[in-house]
């Protein structure tokens, strides 16, 4: 994000949770720039809206949506209290009664842009524990058009099974809407690296996306529009 992100641009958070990267985004892109956060678990929520307001994010819009493939409602799995990753909840999947499910306002990300009057996503990133091909198919419009310059991507490969997805429809319909991938090495000695400055450029993350290739249990994607991706190298990390 410190690598793509610039003053003015447009950053939007799918899966926000308590604000991690929208109060990094909205430093980065600045008063000239925007950042729109959804985040449809209400305790996430509240901590989320009241994370922007001690940090005087007045570029952020927090929106209580879940990202869907229709507009409506969805069932929601909160996570337990005492678990410890606030960031578990998630869309519950059909034919599964739990304790701890609340209904939410589901939106399209299109619905959402529309609404907002965006023309550009600069950077979206996306970390919704198993619910992306939900989120995506109400993208269409937006990829077609290449609304989206960059897609952060992290993918659940278990949790999408469970909502009939697999990681191989979602890498298709990417790549049939006209991006490119790189996968995002995501290892401890890589997060070691980058935490300890020794990481100088983002390309040292990232390596091309191959369709047959093996993902990990867990992987972590980037993917660019064809003309940004053509455009050369990614930018260096700052100092």
């Amino acid at each position: 994000m410190r690598a793509l992100l610039r003053p003015g641009m447009t950053f939007v958070d799918v899966g926000a949770n308590w604000g991690y990267f929208t109060l990094l985004a909205a430093k980065l892109v600045g008063p000239l720039g925007g950042v729109i956060a959804l985040e449809p678990d209400p305790r996430m929520f509240t901590k989320l809206t009241a994370n922007i307001a001690w940090n005087n994010c007045e570029n952020v819009m927090a929106l209580p949506y879940a990202a869907a493939a229709r507009d409506g409602s969805l069932r929601f799995q909160l996570c337990e209290q005492g678990g410890g990753n606030f960031g578990l909840s998630h869309v519950a999947t059909e034919g599964v009664t739990r304790d701890a499910q609340i209904e939410v306002e589901a939106k399209t990300l299109d619905t959402v842009f529309e609404d907002q009057g965006l023309q550009t996503v600069h950077l979206l990133k996306m970390d919704i524990e198993g619910a992306e091909g939900s989120a995506l198919a109400g993208l269409q419009q937006s990829l077609s058009a290449r609304r989206i310059l960059r897609l952060l991507l992290e993918l659940h490969p278990t949790a999408l099974a469970q909502h009939g997805y697999q990681v191989a429809e979602i890498t298709e319909h990417l790549i049939a809407a006209g991006y490119r991938g790189q996968v995002i090495d995501h290892s401890r000695k890589a997060t070691r690296r980058s935490a300890y400055g020794r990481v100088t450029s983002v390309s040292e993350l990232l390596r091309s996306f191959a369709h047959d290739e093996p993902l990990d249990p867990w992987p972590h994607l980037l993917w660019t529009c064809d003309q940004i991706q053509a455009s050369g190298a990614p930018p260096r990390l700052p100092s």
